[in-house]
C-alpha cells in the first residue's frame, strides 16, 4: 500500500463514521486547558475536515485536475506534505514505513 492509498483509506473510515452520526450533536468534547476552552468535535467537523485533506492531498499527488499548481513532487508518494497528512494515523498498523 502507498502512503496516498493509506490516507485515502483512513480518510474513507472517517467519513464512514462520521456519516453515521447526528450531524450537529458533538460526539466528543475536548477541555484545552484551565481557561474553560473547550472543542466540540461534531461529525459535520469531521466530514468537513476530511474533504479539506482530500484537497490537500490531490493537490499533492497526480489526481489534481483543476489545472491549479502542482507540487513539485507531483506525483511521488514520498511528498513531505503527504507524510505529515499520514502522520495524524502513525500510529496505525497499516502505516507505511518510510524507506531510507
Amino acid at each position: 500500500m502507498t502512503l496516498t492509498e493509506f490516507v485515502k483509506a483512513r480518510l474513507a473510515e472517517e467519513e464512514e463514521l462520521a456519516q453515521g452520526g447526528d450531524q450537529d450533536s458533538p460526539d466528543l468534547t475536548l477541555r484545552l486547558d484551565n481557561d474553560l476552552r473547550w472543542v466540540s468535535v461534531t461529525p459535520a467537523r469531521v466530514l468537513l475536515d476530511v474533504e479539506i485533506k482530500r484537497r490537500i492531498l490531490a493537490d499533492h499527488t497526480d489526481e489534481n485536475t483543476d489545472g491549479g499548481p502542482h507540487c513539485h513532487w507531483h506525483g511521488v508518494d514520498d511528498c513531505p506534505t503527504v507524510r505529515d497528512l499520514a502522520s495524524t494515523w502513525d500510529f496505525h498498523k497499516d502505516y507505511p514505513e518510510r524507506e531510507v
